[in-house]
């Protein structure tokens, strides 16, 4: 997952607006881009038998959609880290950006 996203960013680098890109760089991150979802795609197929042992196919797929829901949640929030609008110090974050302990009643 986290080579996809360096992946991702070094092709989003080699795309930006007015820099001619490197047609070689662009043509291997996307081979690793599709050879890494082809991978991950092999990881969730594998995943889902092992859970067909386990699980009857509702819960499978009530598991797809939570876990589909959380990825598409974690990806909007690095998208606003990335573009400052995450929350930070002064906005209920404490020191090193965590948010205050609470002390037990």
């Amino acid at each position: 997952m986290q080579q996809q996203m360096q992946r991702h960013r070094a092709l989003d680098d080699q795309m930006q607006p007015g820099v001619a890109a490197n047609a070689d760089s662009v043509s291997k991150l996307m081979d690793g881009m599709r050879s890494g979802r082809a991978e991950m795609l092999k990881i969730e197929q594998d995943e889902d038998r092992e859970m067909s042992g386990y699980l009857t196919a509702v819960q499978r797929a009530r598991y797809q959609q939570m876990r589909a829901r959380l990825m598409q949640r974690a990806a909007e929030m690095r998208m606003e880290r990335r573009e400052g609008r995450g929350m930070g110090r002064g906005e209920g974050m404490g020191r090193g950006g965590r948010a205050p302990r609470r002390r037990p009643i």
